[in-house]
């Protein structure tokens, strides 16, 4: 699954701390934790508060390491602060230098600031808890107190892309914690505000009569469907060949195919009879697997199918501008009672987002409009075609999908495919 959930937080995860009596007011734990790349990544803190200000803020090194926690990047700590020859240090050795520099000045510059100060600073974080870097249009934490900030706006800590980042908002996120136990609020999440950025999915697979490997994509966004795409690739035969290419292409019935195209590791050769064929199966049989229709597709995609010429291989002929519906001005002339393509895919996707797939679960769902269901039947009743949408298909429900294809269950059941791929 392409693409991410965003979380805008002022605190993620409150874990148990504890409350102690000390000549500044009480002291409390609060700690911040998530896991990426098989490692925990996290902070735990101990917070000293009087009244509403703080007054002491201590990083508990020893019981992180107990937990196995890390907040440096385990492959800063393979590089000796200070003195570390550049070639040799990595490339995260400018975030571990500003940390390893300014993090205790951070630390430090808590004391003095008001709970509001710092509970109002808000962390964007991603759905496994990874404080955001790297977005142009995201800053890592918001909203940073005068006092705070001028100990970070010299270091860095804090600025977009710049070293120890990610250090610096688990610090924040762990005191935050603390902060709020001193409240007395053990609430989960409870100033989260969700910034959803999208996740994709995408499914391949024979669509139209099993003649094209169909893409359909699904995008989910604060927990609905935001949008749907739909694409084609089709086969070879869509690129004819010409007498010219000689020995390298087939002749049926005065139209040419090229014989031999390749892609990956497969190969599909022209057959007078049964068009073309991998191996001794026939592309409806060899592409019935999703898996090998995402292969094409995104060799299509990439531009990686090549044909064989007097030349060699190349692959500036079955482009995806020549094979993929989309750019190749498939079906742009429609029939008088239909859309085309581009505006039954366009119908087709506006209906997915706006009312989902229960109406749609099975082929026998679609009715059209007018109870008119075939050509056939037009020409044994007579009726005329009033307008293009008199072959409008209806779900089961009897909402208009906008719709005029042909084979509207293949583009429904393939993008219900996708969306399953992050519902489930």
């Amino acid at each position: 699954m392409k693409k991410a959930l965003v979380v805008v937080l002022a605190l993620v995860m409150t874990l148990s701390v504890v409350g102690l009596v000390s000549c500044a007011g009480k002291t409390y734990e609060g700690e911040y934790s998530y896991s990426n790349w098989g490692n925990t990544y996290g902070c735990k803190v101990k917070v000293s508060v009087q009244g509403n200000v703080i007054t002491n803020v201590e990083i508990m090194e020893a019981e992180m390491e107990e937990a196995g926690w890390h907040n440096l990047s385990p492959n800063w700590t393979n590089n000796p602060y200070g003195g570390a020859i550049e070639g040799e240090a990595g490339v995260d050795t400018a975030g571990k230098t500003n940390w390893l520099k300014f993090g205790q000045a951070m630390v430090d510059s808590f004391t003095g600031l008001t709970t509001q100060e710092v509970l109002g600073m808000k962390v964007y974080v991603a759905t496994n808890g990874e404080p955001i870097t790297g977005k142009t249009n995201v800053e890592t934490i918001k909203y940073i107190p005068d006092s705070l900030a001028v100990v970070i706006g010299g270091h860095g800590e804090f600025a977009k892309d710049a070293g120890a980042t990610q250090s610096s908002a688990r610090l924040v996120l762990a005191v935050q914690d603390a902060l709020l136990q001193a409240k007395g609020d053990v609430s989960k999440n409870k100033n989260c505000v969700t910034i959803d950025y999208g996740t994709s999915a995408t499914a391949y697979g024979l669509v139209h009569r099993q003649g094209y490997v169909g893409i359909a994509t699904i995008t989910v966004k604060y927990g609905k469907i935001a949008i749907a795409e739909l694409d084609e690739a089709c086969f070879p035969t869509q690129v004819e060949a010409n007498a010219e290419a000689g020995t390298h292409a087939v002749e049926v019935s005065g139209t040419y195919y090229w014989k031999t195209v390749k892609y990956d590791n497969v190969t599909m050769v022209y057959d007078a009879t049964d068009g073309y064929k991998v191996g001794d199966k026939t592309l409806k049989q060899f592409f019935a697997d999703a898996a090998a229709c995402e292969a094409y597709a995104k060799a299509v995609l990439d531009n990686r199918v090549s044909v064989e010429t007097a030349d060699g291989f190349k692959t500036d002929i079955m482009t995806s501008a020549a094979l993929l519906k989309s750019q190749n001005g498939y079906w742009v002339t429609p029939a008088a009672n239909a859309l085309g393509w581009t505006a039954n895919v366009e119908a087709t996707c506006k209906y997915v987002v706006a009312n989902g797939f229960d109406g749609i679960t099975a082929a026998d769902d679609l009715k059209h409009k007018d109870g008119y269901d075939s050509e056939a039947d037009k020409i044994v009743t007579g009726q005329p075609i009033p307008d293009k949408m008199y072959n409008e298909w209806l779900d089961k429900n009897g909402v208009a999908t906008g719709a005029t294809w042909t084979d509207m269950w293949d583009y429904v059941n393939l993008l219900h495919t996708a969306y399953n791929k992050i519902s489930k």
